[in-house]
């Protein structure tokens, strides 16, 4: 009586292993080719001296920029600010090109370390790209800073003629230290009239630097 159960048991194992081989054996190509792509993105950094970087946390956009922008120049991409402190510290480091729609922080956060930057290094050159869905965050974005702003959607020979083109100057920023100070605190969930307090200054003047 008990080996019926047995051959019964027996039978369920083997048929749950033929179907474990069935779906699991050979792996399909899609997951080789994806694994593939995954190698090429994750690229060494260039050895030596790096005159651009590209900020981004976008992997294909930072392996076409970083591969295909200039040929041979001494170009890498990173995913934060904060990765290309020691190629600001060697001073060889003369455009950075900044993904505003790929970071991982804030825009406003980003944008207080890019102004930090431009006043602490003037001799880097400061490109954003960002999306045109938006035309006052845009707008936003192009007065914050002396950076240049081109718009995401370029392909790369705009963006190289846009790189490569002295003929617009530099912006001047449109906001100043306080107008940003001031920004940057309600980014942070102050209120108006915590900033009026912080600030020693009226309601009403806060009311209207900010408008």
């Amino acid at each position: 009586m008990r080996s019926v159960p047995r051959r019964e048991r027996h039978r369920r194992l083997r048929n749950a292993k033929d179907c474990a081989c069935r779906y699991h054996s050979p792996t399909p190509q899609i997951f080789d080719r994806l694994e593939l792509l995954n190698q090429q993105l994750n690229y060494a950094l260039p050895v030596g001296i790096i005159s651009q970087a590209i900020i981004t946390t976008d992997n294909y956009l930072g392996y076409s920029l970083s591969h295909y922008l200039f040929s041979g120049k001494r170009t890498a991409a990173f995913r934060s600010l904060d990765d290309i402190s020691l190629w600001i510290e060697k001073g060889s480091l003369r455009q950075l090109i900044v993904d505003m729609e790929a970071l991982p922080v804030s825009c406003i956060e980003a944008l207080n370390q890019l102004r930090a930057l431009s006043w602490q290094q003037s001799d880097i050159q400061i490109y954003l790209l960002v999306s045109d869905k938006t035309p006052a965050i845009t707008q936003f974005i192009r007065m914050a800073g002396r950076f240049f702003v081109l718009s995401r959607r370029q392909n790369l020979a705009s963006v190289r003629e846009a790189l490569l083109s002295a003929a617009k100057p530099r912006l001047s920023e449109s906001f100043s230290r306080t107008d940003w100070l001031m920004i940057e605190t309600l980014a942070q969930g102050a209120s108006l009239k915590e900033i009026a307090r912080q600030q020693s200054v009226p309601y009403h003047r806060v009311v209207y630097r900010l408008k």
